[in-house]
């Protein structure tokens, strides 16, 4: 299992970066189930939107870019409980992260998954608690 966070989908939309795989290939070689916390959502369609008014996307291409998402079958887990909101927040403060990123490394640790993540303070976060970071 792997948890994508937002900067890796959009990367993964939007780059041709050598260093990602495009969403083809990452379809074709997919074979572990990914996941994601329920504000994913809304992070992933801040970014697309931020894209068209920067004129990195086309606004006709914003359909195209959540098939391909779709397409990823990206599980986007239910909202947190208070109590779980309160153990991120806790998190989120001891480690430095802010809230939403903490809920990626919370949802990793809870499902013994890798993460899969360009925020370099998340991978930082992640290496020390074991783990795995993608791409290596």
């Amino acid at each position: 299992m792997i948890v994508i966070d937002a900067s890796a989908a959009i990367a993964l939309l939007l780059t041709e970066d050598s260093k990602l795989a495009s969403v083809d290939q990452l379809l074709a070689l997919a074979v572990e189930p990914l996941v994601a916390p329920s504000h994913w959502a809304a992070e992933v369609g801040n970014a697309l939107v931020i894209n068209v008014r920067r004129r990195r996307l086309e606004p006709a291409q914003f359909a195209l870019m959540i098939g391909r998402l779709a397409a990823l079958g990206i599980e986007i887990a239910p909202p947190p409980s208070y109590a779980e909101i309160a153990m991120n927040a806790q998190y989120a403060i001891e480690t430095g992260l802010t809230y939403y990123d903490s809920a990626y490394i919370q949802m990793a640790m809870t499902k013994q998954a890798a993460l899969f993540t360009l925020d370099g303070k998340m991978r930082e976060v992640a290496a020390r608690v074991n783990i795995p970071v993608l791409p290596r």
